[in-house]
């Protein structure tokens, strides 16, 4: 009887915990920044999984790899809102041995490594290419014979798997631009080439809206895109940003 009553006492606090209000868990679930702690959140019972996938994801701090060389068959990552270092996260055969030059939130990653590949660190989900857009070519007048392009930096305007991703890329070749959209079987790269003292230095989507840096004076762009006749997104309009600097950066001394 004692153990009978017991297992009642058990199944009763579950039932307890499983019968919280929706919206005192989706105020607790809000408050979760790590990933871990969702995880665990979601793994309690059938009722808090479900009142996770209805909340909108909050916005975190990216996941720091450690070492994003290639050679690796597993990656240390640093999460700043959990404050440690992960256990070491291993990789899907897509990803081994590649050097990563791109990521999105939720696990994609960019290997440059020929040939092109962006795969999911958890799922080991691919995304689906060209053979034209998984082997990038200079297509350059003077240059006839085809030469491999390093991607130096890979970013998305949206998460890869969804509809109208566009993928920015800075190239090894004065920081040449190139764009493409992701998911899409035929798809292809189109260029926009910069002169040396012009180069990219670094690019970033916000609001699906292109940012650049030029190497030149550290001006600040923003880029139009639209298609071509193909459907394939192209630069159209490049419009040089005006910067206004603290004065504080140009101060000297303690005075």
């Amino acid at each position: 009887m004692a153990a009978g009553n017991g297992n009642n006492h058990n199944q009763t606090a579950e039932e307890q915990w499983s019968s919280l209000p929706n919206d005192l868990l989706s105020t607790v679930y809000a408050r979760f920044a790590s990933p871990r702690d969702r995880l665990r959140f979601a793994a309690v019972c059938t009722s808090w999984r479900a009142v996770a996938l209805t909340c909108p994801p909050r916005p975190v701090l990216p996941w720091l790899m450690l070492d994003p060389r290639g050679g690796d068959k597993t990656k240390r990552v640093y999460s700043p809102e959990d404050g440690m270092v992960l256990p070491r996260i291993p990789l899907p055969i897509e990803a081994a041995d590649g050097r990563f030059v791109g990521g999105y939130e939720g696990g994609w990653v960019v290997s440059s490594d020929f040939p092109l590949g962006i795969v999911n660190l958890f799922s080991g989900t691919e995304v689906v290419y060209s053979s034209e857009q998984r082997r990038i070519i200079r297509t350059r007048a003077q240059e006839s014979t085809g030469s491999l392009l390093v991607m130096r930096k890979v970013i998305f305007s949206a998460a890869p798997t969804s509809g109208g991703c566009i993928i920015a890329a800075i190239t090894d070749r004065h920081g040449d631009l190139e764009l493409s959209r992701a998911g899409c079987p035929e798809g292809r790269w189109t260029t926009r080439g910069f002169h040396a003292e012009e180069r990219l230095t670094d690019i970033a989507f916000c609001n699906r809206e292109l940012y650049g840096l030029m190497r030149y004076r550290n001006c600040l762009v923003k880029f139009e895109i639209g298609v071509d006749e193909q459907g394939a997104p192209v630069l159209t309009t490049v419009h040089r940003l005006a910067i206004q600097n603290s004065p504080a950066a140009y101060s000297g001394g303690d005075g």
